[in-house]
């Protein structure tokens, strides 16, 4: 069975962990020489690292391209345990959705989904908002009604993993009428840019605030959702 493809170009958004300020990596390891210690474990472990030194053995053009951006190069370096919507743990994706207020959504979503599977305390959590620019070609799936069943999707999303496309938009039954997109190539990716820093208030049930640090504001979990739903039905 072929499905409709269509060209898609755009802005994305999504949320990744990030204490804010940023600080280094190993800085709260101590001295100088347990850190370098540290990175120069990371650089023969780090399957991102070891990527972007192929990438420097062929020119520092291709370093500087936007696939070998840390940011587009590790979804495609580490799986995801879980799998993604319509692909099995096996397969590398990033998956992005269009606005910063229902990226917001997916992110609080998916960091109940954790904290709650394992019964984390009462806790703050720094998030950093990404926006990539992707532009390619992709099978369209928005016409067709949501699997709900994970299997069926991933049977779909291996199906077309194997053709020609970039990767699949659709639409989540949690944003209606908001493009999400499956990014199979990161050449279909251009400079990720950060944007706004955000404290998630876990309170041991549901990620009860979100914070923004860059404007002082804070919305709680209810206002937070509502706006999607004024924002679906507008």
């Amino acid at each position: 069975m072929s499905y409709p493809t269509c060209d898609i170009e755009g802005e994305f958004h999504r949320l990744i962990p990030s204490r804010f300020p940023p600080v280094p990596l190993y800085a709260r390891l101590g001295s100088t020489e347990i850190q370098e210690a540290a990175q120069a474990v990371e650089a023969i472990t780090n399957p991102r690292l070891q990527a972007m030194e192929l990438l420097a053995q062929e020119g520092p053009d291709a370093v500087k391209t936007s696939g070998a951006q840390n940011w587009n190069l590790a979804p495609f370096a580490y799986p995801n345990p879980e799998g993604t919507t319509f692909l099995s743990p096996k397969y590398k994706v990033l998956e992005l959705v269009e606005g910063l207020m229902p990226a917001l959504v997916v992110a609080v979503e998916r960091r109940e989904a954790f904290l709650g599977g394992s019964g984390e305390l009462p806790i703050d959590i720094d998030m950093r908002a990404l926006v990539h620019p992707v532009k390619g070609r992709f099978a369209d799936l928005r016409g067709l009604p949501f699997d709900a069943d994970a299997a069926g999707r991933w049977k779909l999303g291996a199906t077309l993993y194997e053709t020609d496309v970039q990767g699949i938009v659709f639409h989540r039954p949690d944003l209606p009428g908001v493009r999400a997109v499956a990014v199979f190539d990161r050449t279909a990716l251009g400079r990720a840019v950060q944007s706004d820093h955000f404290k998630f208030v876990w309170n041991g049930e549901v990620v009860q605030k979100v914070g923004n640090f860059s404007t002082d504001e804070a919305m709680d979990r209810q206002t937070l959702f509502s706006a999607l739903t004024k924002r679906a039905a507008a």
